[in-house]
């Protein structure tokens, strides 16, 4: 599987259509390849649309805080919890948790 359009996507209302109706929303990502903007997607509906723009920090925050179950800093043991860099890596974590909340929020457009 290749890698996908790499973020910040962003939601974009396209014109209305000749019949005046509200066009369908298109999601774009800065051109990898130079200058503009690379088209992602469209959506049938502007909620789809932020789902689908937010995607790609949906999926680095889930990576962040999968992470820390793999290498063990979320599991809980009288032996590390005392260790001096545990403190550190909880900021780690709830700063990445904080990440996550944002992408969740710009994915329903609550602040």
């Amino acid at each position: 599987m290749s890698a996908h359009t790499p973020g910040p996507w962003t939601v974009y209302s396209n014109s209305p259509d000749a019949d005046g109706t509200e066009g369908l929303p298109s999601i774009m990502a800065p051109n990898p390849l130079g200058d503009g903007l690379f088209y992602v997607a469209q959506a049938n509906l502007t909620a789809d649309a932020r789902l689908i723009a937010a995607a790609p920090d949906l999926l680095a925050a889930l990576q962040s805080i999968t992470g820390y179950i793999e290498n063990g800093t979320l599991v809980r043991s009288i032996e590390t919890d005392g260790h001096p860099d545990f403190t550190i890596r909880m900021m780690h974590f709830v700063c990445d948790l904080g990440a996550a909340q944002s992408a969740i929020a710009r994915a329903r457009e609550t602040p």
